[in-house]
């Protein structure tokens, strides 16, 4: 069933709320991933399409990758005529490809899945990554500085969540899950990460992490 269906034509009112507060973590995405000379990308759970936009237009081959059928007619459509970038229908926990990636991106999707999807959704972003590649995520932390604004921020994308959780609950189930954990960065630390690089934004709660491919 795809959840997004039934609210269809609130999707460019999602695509604003996104856009407001990611449009700086998305450019500097870009720039990060040009500057590593990155040549092909897969934006796993890309929504409607606006970050595989944007790395199509820096010249990276994208494939825009999501579960729903709602979303990704959004991104056909962002993508144009002839397309700009592939969009595919998949899930994170079983990626159609081999080792065709230097990026695999997760922009605000870990955060959706239960535990048992969020690591299979990491050992599968790293089984498609070439040597040398990189995961990069988006995703909610925990501020590293307390203060008034790192409140009202962790405060207001609580809200948001919690309204996305209306139209899918499980949504806001796993955003719970992830932040009663300490947030994504604990995660990252839990697993043994090796990261990269490491952005933050919004006061703290949200941060840019690329984590190094494992070892086979």
């Amino acid at each position: 069933m795809d959840e997004y269906q039934p609210v269809a034509a609130l999707l460019p009112l999602l695509d604003w709320v996104l856009e407001w507060y990611l449009r700086g973590v998305r450019r500097e995405l870009v720039r990060l991933l040009a500057t590593r000379g990155t040549r092909a990308a897969l934006d796993v759970g890309c929504g409607t399409g606006a970050l595989s936009r944007l790395l199509a237009d820096a010249g990276i081959t994208t494939v825009c990758m999501d579960p729903s059928r709602t979303m990704l007619s959004m991104a056909e459509r962002r993508a144009g005529v002839p397309p700009r970038f592939c969009v595919l229908a998949g899930s994170a926990e079983r990626i159609p490809f081999g080792r065709e990636f230097n990026a695999v991106i997760f922009s605000l999707v870990l955060h959706e899945l239960d535990a048992e999807q969020r690591e299979l959704a990491w050992r599968e972003a790293h089984r498609v990554l070439r040597p040398g590649g990189v995961v990069v995520v988006v995703e909610f932390t925990r501020p590293e500085r307390g203060g008034g604004a790192a409140w009202l921020g962790g405060a207001l994308l609580r809200f948001v969540e919690r309204q996305a959780g209306r139209i899918h609950p499980p949504h806001y189930t796993g955003y719970r899950h992830l932040m009663a954990g300490g947030g994504f960065a604990a995660w990252l630390r839990a697993h043994d990460a090796r990261v990269l690089e490491e952005r933050r934004y919004f006061w703290g709660n949200i941060g840019l992490f690329a984590v190094a491919a494992r070892p086979d």
